[in-house]
């Protein structure tokens, strides 16, 4: 594929493109390219069509999964016959977009024991083997996150981030690194979060 802006791409290009091809296309759009996060455990909007697919009805042209258990992986309102590994293709198949699944770096010492919506699972964790689950799913970006009391820290950011890029390589995007100048944390943080490879 040559690299073109992500708003002239068409579904086919998105299977193939690897992360410099990704990152060029997002750059070359001028920011105009909208991202859209939705909830993967929640019922949706519209009974049998998932949030990520009305999100892309609507323009979203990266879908970011919050919440997707990569050992147990489901997103309401895809058909039930699907087979969990192939839950993010067929997503990709269904909306012709780019998927970004979160993973969250937990820190134990901050953390809080809960039993809402936002319990952490193992398979959230922003670890390596996740990591490379989630690419072999057909996630093309991960973002390194935190849900409410699950304890995430800096230090947790930058040790997951370090572990995740040397899991995966150039096989998932990292947005952040690229646009880390725009960033608002001290100059000492930046440059941890960039040798970490964020």
């Amino acid at each position: 594929m040559t690299t073109k802006r992500l708003l002239d791409c068409c579904a086919s290009d998105f299977v193939s493109m690897n992360k410099a091809q990704l990152l060029y296309a997002i750059r070359a759009s001028e920011g105009r390219v909208m991202v859209s996060e939705s909830i993967a455990i929640t019922q949706p909007l519209l009974n049998n069509v998932t949030n990520a697919e009305l999100a892309a009805s609507q323009g979203a042209d990266i879908l970011l999964i919050n919440m997707f258990d990569c050992e147990n992986p489901h997103i309401e309102g895809l058909p039930a016959d699907i087979a969990p590994e192939k839950t993010l293709h067929e997503l990709q198949r269904l909306t012709g977009r780019i998927i970004g699944v979160n993973l969250e770096a937990v820190d134990p010492e901050f953390a809080v024991a809960h039993d809402d919506i936002w319990k952490m699972r193992p398979g959230r964790s922003a670890t390596a083997d996740n990591a490379r689950k989630l690419v072999a799913m057909g996630a093309k970006i991960l973002v390194l996150t935190g849900n409410p009391a699950n304890g995430v820290s800096n230090r947790a950011l930058g040790i997951a981030a370090e572990e995740i890029r040397q899991a995966v390589g150039d096989s998932a995007g990292d947005y952040h690194r690229e646009n880390a100048r725009c960033g608002s944390g001290a100059r000492k943080r930046q440059q941890h979060y960039q040798r970490a490879g964020c």
